[in-house]
């Protein structure tokens, strides 16, 4: 969820892109979805640092993005 959040946008700071997974599980918890985290927070804390080691997302100056190669797998 967080990578296909990030993709979203060129990129997104830390706060934009926890907004935008918050919104995301709200989505999906509306649906009746069984998630495995409370919050946006949480998601990318457990995420962000697996996803940028594994070369899916970049994490620079603040900032999240996709991987270029990543996103034209789509």
């Amino acid at each position: 969820m967080v990578a296909n959040t990030a993709a979203m946008r060129p990129s997104l700071t830390r706060a934009d892109l926890i907004a935008r997974v918050d919104s995301n599980l709200d989505a999906l918890r509306a649906t009746g979805a069984n998630v495995a985290v409370r919050s946006g927070e949480e998601a990318v804390e457990m995420a962000a640092e697996p996803l940028a080691a594994r070369g899916v997302l970049v994490i620079e100056q603040g900032r999240f993005r996709v991987r270029e190669a990543q996103r034209t797998k789509r």
